[in-house]
């Protein structure tokens, strides 16, 4: 556990990073239900010298422990090498997969994944 201050001064560094990866995402999840998120342990904080990840670890009824690349921004090839330790570091913990729920494009940009599915919405 880290103390609040350092806790504040790695958020205010990775904001940036959450705030452009945010504007994907419609306005559903602001950057306060993201800090709100960590606060609570909902969610966990990966920071990068120029990204930041936020994962989302889930465990379903049937007990399958999915890490959830929840929000990811800044520095593309820092990216991929923190996608690499974070699944690296879910193996080891007993996680049974990773998933991303993010742009077509992050297909192109990390190995080892499938399309299983396209989030699509229609706003009325």
């Amino acid at each position: 556990m880290i103390d609040t201050d350092t806790f504040m001064e790695v958020f205010a560094k990775c904001a940036p990073h959450l705030m452009a990866a945010l504007e994907y995402n419609g306005g559903e999840v602001s950057l306060a239900d993201v800090y709100d998120g960590l606060q609570s342990g909902q969610y966990m904080l990966i920071p990068g010298e120029a990204c930041a990840i936020v994962l989302e670890p889930i465990t379903h009824t049937s007990g399958k422990r999915v890490m959830n690349f929840f929000l990811a921004g800044g520095d593309l090839k820092e990216l991929q090498r923190l996608e690499q330790q974070i699944c690296e570091m879910a193996k080891a913990d007993g996680y049974d997969s990773v998933a991303i729920f993010g742009r077509r494009g992050w297909l192109k940009r990390l190995d080892g994944y499938t399309e299983k599915a396209v989030y699509m919405e229609k706003r009325l």
